[in-house]
């Protein structure tokens, strides 16, 4: 097998897939190097002779082999080493820590017992790199795979920085950038912390005291500082905007959703309409903090959108209702991104194995998402989904709107 540092990745096309060998080329977002997809044993198929991979060759050093070096501020090697360098970013040596199997298999194709792993798969480090698959391994003969740095790689190409699990890389620095440049400024770190750790509880206090009054001064304010706003170009006037925030009605709770709204305002360019969010705020609503529902015309009664016939149980039928037992998904939801978000990015994911007291013989993977509005249709109302990976079965792996039954 040719040496790693001797070859450079050709770029995986993302509309053709394909099965997966030993010896395939991945990357990751937050690594320095591709690696090689490597396995202890064939599972006993081959593809143009070289042994095919399943979703469970996922484990750390045994199959997903280091990506050279790490810079992921999520690494508490890496953020340490930062903090120590003055908050000058100091990647580290790489140490993949992958904990689920690849995500996006061939479900009806199984491979060792095995769902069979594509080129469009992808997996995931507990340090938030997005582990992808740049070349499938099947004719690597005259390609040069290459070593590559994040610069030369070119990132919004091979999609380097784009993990779902993890919070998207930002331009502009971090709070945890500030944090340690602002230490770093302060000479004597130890000495510095142990200052301000013993002048804390005074601070505290005194915030706490001085807080009643800066939260009345800022809602009497707040309208000067919309108008200047305006004045100065960074908010395009909207005139029921204006009335509303002179309104003599609006209370201290009133003003505080409406500071939120004028940050917003010097971030985006624009408000939105104040008025919405007064009215909102008075009625009790509060922001959900849930990802919205994904829509797509006929997405909910599309087959395509369904991983199996199982499945297809929940597909959106208007010839007959909705219920408890059997729910469907809305006329116009995205089927297919609701799944892949509950899946890249769940609440809540656990598995039954390993685990020798499990009565249930096969290997299934749980997701659980809540999404900001209704998922089903009017007859059965919810914003939960979720998503049962059968590994053993893949031909009993589900997804469906999760309407929780009346306790009896």
């Amino acid at each position: 097998m040719p040496n790693i540092e001797d070859i450079t990745v050709q770029k995986s096309n993302a509309e053709r897939k394909s099965y997966v060998v030993v010896g395939a080329i991945l990357s990751c977002s937050n690594g320095s190097k591709v690696s090689r997809l490597k396995m202890p044993f064939s599972h006993g198929v081959f593809v143009k002779g070289k042994p095919q991979m399943n979703i469970m060759d996922f484990v750390p050093n045994v199959n997903i082999m280091a990506f050279g070096k790490c810079s992921s501020l999520k690494n508490p090697v890496v953020a340490s080493a930062t903090a120590a360098n003055n908050g000058v970013l100091t990647p580290m040596p790489c140490t993949p820590l992958t904990t689920m199997p690849w995500i996006d298999g061939k479900a009806d194709k199984v491979v060792g017992d095995y769902p069979a792993l594509l080129n469009k798969s992808t997996n995931m480090c507990f340090h938030c790199g997005l582990i992808k698959i740049e070349d499938d391994g099947q004719d690597l003969g005259g390609v040069t795979i290459g070593v590559q740095s994040l610069a030369q790689s070119g990132s919004t190409e091979s999609g380097f920085g784009q993990g779902p699990a993890c919070e998207k890389p930002q331009e502009k620095p971090t709070m945890w950038d500030n944090f340690v440049k602002g230490i770093s400024k302060l000479g004597d770190v130890p000495a510095a912390m142990q200052k301000a750790t013993s002048e804390l509880p005074g601070a505290l206090e005194k915030a706490a005291n001085d807080l009643p009054k800066g939260l009345q001064k800022a809602a009497e304010d707040l309208p000067k500082g919309v108008n200047l706003f305006v004045q100065e170009g960074f908010i395009e006037p909207i005139q029921e905007d204006l009335d509303t925030l002179q309104d003599e009605d609006i209370n201290l709770e009133d003003a505080l959703a409406i500071s939120g709204l004028a940050m917003q305002a010097l971030t985006l360019g624009r408000s939105k309409s104040i008025k919405d969010l007064v009215s909102a705020l008075r009625k009790g609503k509060k922001a959900t903090g849930k990802p919205p529902v994904p829509t797509k015309t006929g997405g909910g009664s599309d087959p395509n959108n369904f991983v199996n016939e199982h499945a297809k149980k929940h597909i959106y039928d208007p010839s007959k209702p909705s219920t408890k037992n059997r729910s469907q998904y809305g006329k116009d939801v995205d089927v297919k991104e609701l799944r892949r978000e509950t899946m890249t990015n769940p609440d809540k994911a656990y598995t039954n194995w390993p685990n020798p007291n499990n009565p249930n013989p096969n290997k299934i993977t749980k997701y659980y998402k809540e999404f900001d509005g209704n998922i089903s249709t009017p007859d059965t109302p919810t914003g939960s989904h979720r998503v049962f990976e059968n590994l053993d079965n893949p031909k009993n792996s589900s997804h469906f709107p999760h309407v929780p039954r009346n306790k009896e």
